[in-house]
């Protein structure tokens, strides 16, 4: 498919602003490895910029290619965007529960590797601080256990 030349400027412009992001994000998710305390903000824009924007600049290109309004296109981005978070999130939780047969990669592997996950920044550090530690162990022990049954 070729490009028309009115638009081939603003789909350049938009391809090259998304490969700037995607690096950056890349670049702050290999920096919050050394972090110990990840603000939920802090996490929700790096995975925006990793992930999230390649689906936001996939739909937006599409609808500027397939002819739509720079406000429809605008929508659409920001529409891929906020399901390019709701992946990520689940795919954080998932590399905590999933089977891992279904989900095709290693259950922990985030944890594991130190990443920094949504369940790693301040809302599970809370619960951390505020519940009782011996509950919490027990918790996550019969949750094992569970799944070894």
């Amino acid at each position: 498919m070729e490009t028309p030349p009115s638009l081939l400027h603003e789909v350049i412009q938009l391809f090259n602003k998304t490969a700037a992001e995607v690096c950056e994000g890349q670049q702050f998710d290999m920096n919050f490895e050394s972090i110990s305390n990840v603000k939920v903000a802090e996490y929700i824009n790096m995975i925006r910029l990793k992930t999230a924007v390649l689906l936001g600049c996939a739909l937006k290109m599409g609808a500027l290619l397939g002819g739509a309004n720079e406000s429809e296109a605008n929508k659409l981005y920001d529409f891929g965007v906020n399901i390019g978070i709701g992946f990520q999130l689940k795919d954080d939780l998932l590399d905590v529960y999933a089977d891992q047969a279904k989900f095709g990669k290693q259950v922990g592997g985030d944890i594991i590797s130190n990443k920094k996950t949504f369940y790693s920044s301040k809302p599970w550090n809370w619960l951390l601080v505020k519940m009782p530690r011996n509950w919490l162990i027990g918790c996550l022990w019969r949750s094992l256990i569970k799944k070894r049954k």
